[in-house]
């Protein structure tokens, strides 16, 4: 009788810890943005992408357009949205919105060592 207690017992902890670590490996994996690196600086040299990953905020009560590389995001009051784009992309005002900038305007310019940009 006890050898097969220690069997059985032996089996139930294989299992229980071949799911947790099963479990544990599949909630790594998660996407979880702002608790991990979108990248690091290994695999940006070895995959040759040179563009910026730079998130543009909106701290204005209103909404704000702006055009970065041909796309146009809108950008929520208090909000923010994370742009990868090529260093010296201008941002334009795409909406009527901003009021020292009409629309079409340069408002500012991906730089390096620039990882948050406000928008006025």
């Amino acid at each position: 009788m006890s050898i097969r207690f220690v069997s059985t017992a032996a089996s139930r902890f294989v299992a229980v810890t071949a799911l947790t670590l099963a479990a544990a490996s599949g909630a790594h994996a998660l996407p979880l943005p702002g608790l991990f690196h979108l990248h690091t600086g290994a695999s940006i040299k070895a995959s040759g992408d040179t563009r910026l990953l730079v998130k543009v905020e909106n701290p204005n009560t209103f909404s704000r357009d702006v055009a970065i590389d041909n796309h146009v995001y809108t950008i929520p009051s208090g909000e923010g949205v994370f742009v990868k784009a090529p260093a010296g992309t201008p941002i334009y005002a795409a909406s009527n919105t901003f009021a020292r900038h009409a629309r079409g305007s340069v408002i500012a310019q991906l730089t390096r060592g620039r990882n948050v940009i406000l928008l006025p």
